[in-house]
């Protein structure tokens, strides 16, 4: 579809990228505008955390904006460890990723 949908990701405006306020400021200026966006795609992940006292191993945005808490990192943990034994590399987490629900709380 070339219809933007409300969990579209604007990831580039006129050949900026990586940098909001630029973007931004692009949509601001530019009399013509170019975007590059990404589709997201809800996938369930189940994270059975046996013992309390090992780490979750995801790193988030100290600033949250919306409705989602955003992936900034992996590490250590049960989300790297899902990481390395899921074959399916579209099924990973990402640095970029939104957590919508945790626990069916939105």
């Amino acid at each position: 579809e070339k219809q933007l949908m409300v969990t579209d990701f604007i990831v580039a405006v006129n050949g900026v990228h990586g940098d909001a306020d630029a973007m931004l400021e692009r949509c601001r200026t530019d009399t013509t505008v170019a975007l590059v966006c990404r589709r997201g795609v809800d996938i369930t992940i189940v994270f059975d955390r046996h013992d309390e006292n090992v780490p979750l191993g995801l790193e988030f945005a100290t600033q949250h904006v919306g409705e989602s808490l955003l992936v900034t990192g992996i590490c250590e943990g049960i989300a790297k460890d899902y990481n390395e034994r899921t074959i399916d590399t579209a099924r990973h987490l990402r640095p970029g990723d939104r957590i919508l629900e945790v626990c069916g709380h939105a």
